[in-house]
């Protein structure tokens, strides 16, 4: 996305600075109403998180975790061991 925004920029700059025909300057802004209208897009449509994908697998809330993540909880018990392996 930043890459689409900058490169839509830099076009710009250089419709303004380099000397070339008429039509390609306008399309150059053509390219900018195409790149606002995919951003509002973007914006109105946004994904639907809750919906079911193309498996039929949809997220279930009630199996989330109150405390940090199993991943989480596993770097603190390695840390633990590691302090006490290190001070004994």
């Amino acid at each position: 996305m930043t890459y689409k925004f900058l490169n839509t920029i830099i076009d710009d700059l250089f419709a303004f600075v380099i000397k070339m025909p008429l039509l390609h300057r306008l399309s150059v802004f053509r390219d900018d109403l195409v790149f606002l209208v995919y951003i509002y897009q973007r914006w109105i449509y946004r994904v639907d998180r809750k919906r079911a994908n193309e498996f039929g697998r949809a997220p279930r809330p009630h199996l989330r975790l109150a405390g940090p993540c199993m991943g989480q909880r596993a770097h603190i018990v390695v840390l633990r061991l590691w302090l006490t392996r290190s001070v004994a």
